[in-house]
């Protein structure tokens, strides 16, 4: 603990910041380790030596346990079997209120009466201005998001 105080306080050489030649920011391990980037023939070598060899069956099921949430698409044969296994399941009452509530999911309009309060709820909120380029807007997350501090304008003015 006191090692990353005093390394922290005198300074690294390798970063130009005092007089002190260690590696890293201290304690054991390499926190603080700056590693310069490899060379394409290095980065090449290094692929080289692992292409075209047979992985572990462990590491090759963890890499496929995730390859859905990487953008695969399903096959129609596969999503008719995942269909087919969740036929006949019973559904608490709890899940099917749960499913029956859920109106994005199913593609459903918002009612009138919900649209209407939306757009109350925006056309009370008061009118702000961006101080750097002038535009004046609803105070809502947009406004924020691209104005203010955020603005292209900030320090052409």
């Amino acid at each position: 603990m006191w090692e990353y105080f005093w390394i922290a306080e005198y300074g690294r050489r390798d970063l130009g910041l005092g007089p002190l030649t260690n590696g890293t920011d201290g304690g054991e391990g390499s926190r603080g380790v700056i590693m310069p980037p490899d060379s394409d023939e290095t980065r090449y070598a290094k692929g080289s030596a692992y292409r075209g060899k047979k992985r572990e069956k462990s590491f090759v099921d963890g890499l496929k346990g995730n390859q859905y949430a990487k953008g695969n698409k399903l096959s129609d044969d596969t999503r008719s079997k995942m269909s087919e296994s969740h036929l006949g399941k019973p559904r608490t009452d709890e899940f099917k209120a749960m499913m029956a509530g859920n109106q994005y999911a199913k593609g459903n309009k918002l009612s009138d009466e919900t649209r209407a309060k939306m757009s109350a709820a925006h056309r009370n909120k008061p009118t702000v201005e961006c101080p750097h380029c002038g535009k004046a807007g609803k105070e809502c997350a947009a406004m924020y998001r691209y104005h203010f501090n955020n603005c292209k304008f900030k320090d052409k003015r």
